[in-house]
């Protein structure tokens, strides 16, 4: 299981046609946070030790990053990249419907 991250000012790839400041964000400290790390009886990964794991140190991020407006990086699994290749997929398929 991944749990290195990396920070950074500069985004990972740039966006020539996408332009924002600091300025043009909300406050995310303000902000309602849900408690992300919290799983129903019934959610698929609830019982796997792992998962949660995984899940509790990519929702931390989130949370700092609520606190913060700090972007962290997560490096995912490659597991993780065919999951969510296959998710945009999927999406990209009903969208276009």
């Amino acid at each position: 299981m991944l749990t290195n991250t990396a920070t950074t000012k500069e985004p990972a790839f740039p966006l020539e046609n996408f332009h924002i400041t600091d300025a043009d964000l909300p406050t995310f400290r303000d902000l309602e946070f849900e408690d992300i790390n919290q799983l129903e009886l019934d959610h698929p990964g609830a019982s796997d030790d792992e998962y949660r794991k995984r899940r509790d140190h990519i929702a931390g991020l989130a949370k700092r990053f609520r606190e913060t407006g700090e972007i962290t990086d997560v490096d995912y699994t490659e597991e993780e990249q065919v999951v969510w290749r296959h998710v945009a997929g999927r999406l990209e398929e009903i969208q276009h419907r």
